[in-house]
């Protein structure tokens, strides 16, 4: 049975119907409210850098755990931009992992490889990349702890059931403060305290 509102004259609606009106777009935020990806290094194995007149040479692989936390959502990523740095501006190299769909609620490990990547160190595009950097780099990889800051450039959306997910999202995550410790061949390494990507 409805009720009457004397003051204003309305009739209003039974309270199983106001509560209803609340819950339901309530549920449905939190059914379908989408989340960003989570992104967490995984590992980082570096050859010790080739140092050779003003270039670079580095060969690396880098392991990313991607999350993605949505219950109901797929995130499709129309490829990352992964970049290595050594410290906080030596940009030792970038590379690009390919486009991929990843399912609710899924952890993955993906590879960012990159093969004898040459810097020119007189080039301006390169100009943070210093000579006394890239033989401190050489030093770090040789049984050292190497200082690493990885940037990640994403171009991600959302897809469920009820929304195809049309619009791309652009977002940056910085994974800072990496340490590695390498091994003296520096084929081998293990990370040290933080890996989370904020």
């Amino acid at each position: 049975m409805s009720s009457f509102d004397a003051e204003d004259g309305h009739e209003q609606p039974p309270n199983n119907q106001r509560s209803a009106s609340l819950t339901l777009p309530w549920m449905f935020n939190r059914v379908y409210t989408n989340y960003s990806p989570e992104f967490q290094i995984d590992s980082i194995s570096v050859s010790p850098p080739n140092i050779s007149n003003s270039q670079i040479s580095t060969n690396w692989t880098m392991g990313i755990m991607v999350t993605n936390p949505n219950k109901r959502s797929h995130i499709v990523y129309d490829g990352l931009e992964v970049s290595l740095f050594y410290e906080a501006d030596q940009n030792l190299c970038s590379t690009r992992i390919a486009p991929l769909r990843q399912g609710p609620k899924n952890t993955t490990t993906l590879a960012a490889e990159s093969q004898a990547c040459l810097q020119d160190l007189n080039d301006h595009l390169f100009a943070g990349v210093t000579e006394s950097a890239a033989r401190a780099i050489s030093k770090d990889l040789r049984g050292g702890i190497g200082d690493f800051n990885v940037k990640l450039r994403v171009r991600h959306r959302h897809v469920n059931p009820l929304w195809p997910g049309k619009n791309w999202i652009h977002k940056d995550f910085d994974c800072l403060n990496i340490k590695v410790l390498f091994a003296s061949d520096g084929t081998s390494s293990k990370i040290l305290g933080c890996k989370n990507c904020f």
